[in-house]
């Protein structure tokens, strides 16, 4: 007899429950094809670590049930069907190319520095640079917002990665230490690319098995 982790079994009956407004054939299906997912990813002897990140790279039962009921499997990326524009993975590379395009230059700051005091920025100066390349947030935004690659905790993360790095930045540039200046903002900028890489590889995965 087949077994499943009991969160498994949790999540499956809350999907269940979620796909009851859904015809027989589609509801059958996503819980199929669903219930595949979790039982090569997250195996009945599992640990919840493991069994907990299987079901966030999947989403939660309640995206998986809208998605299905607004367009059937093909949508929800468990069944057969063509990906959205939105969820191919051309998307995920390209937030994260424009993620780190704008975060390379900051990391060059604080090297710059320490290096040499003078080339160290004023706040003035960064909140400037912050005002000119302000496009990209907007627009890495609007391109995970219209994605179903993410759950909802995913996009929260990619979505405030360059925001909060911006204030982040500008409150560290106030420290005179010139040390814990440069040590701030390295920091800081290498917390938000690492955030920006796990995130965006996870949707190009998802992206990838959804073809």
């Amino acid at each position: 007899m087949n077994q499943t982790h009991p969160l498994v079994d949790a999540y499956l009956d809350r999907l269940e429950h979620l796909l009851q407004g859904a015809d027989s054939a589609t509801r059958s299906e996503v819980l199929a094809g669903v219930r595949e997912h979790l039982r090569s990813t997250a195996a009945a002897d599992a640990d919840d670590a493991r069994v907990r990140q299987a079901i966030t790279e999947l989403g939660s039962p309640e995206q998986i049930a809208d998605e299905a009921h607004v367009g059937g499997t093909g949508r929800s990326g468990i069944g057969p069907g063509t990906p959205r524009v939105t969820e191919r993975p051309w998307l995920p590379i390209l937030v994260m190319v424009l993620s780190l395009g704008w975060l390379v230059p900051l990391a060059l700051l604080p090297l710059a520095g320490v290096v040499d005091a003078a080339a160290a920025l004023h706040p003035s100066e960064l909140i400037f640079f912050f005002i000119v390349a302000f496009p990209v947030w907007p627009a890495v935004a609007l391109l995970v917002a219209a994605s179903r690659l993410w759950p909802l905790r995913e996009k929260v993360a990619l979505a405030v990665a360059l925001p909060a790095t911006a204030v982040w930045l500008v409150a560290v540039s106030l420290v005179p230490v010139a040390f814990v200046h440069a040590a701030g903002m390295l920091v800081g900028v290498l917390a938000a690319a690492t955030t920006i890489i796990v995130v965006s590889r996870r949707g190009l995965r998802r992206a990838r098995q959804a073809r």
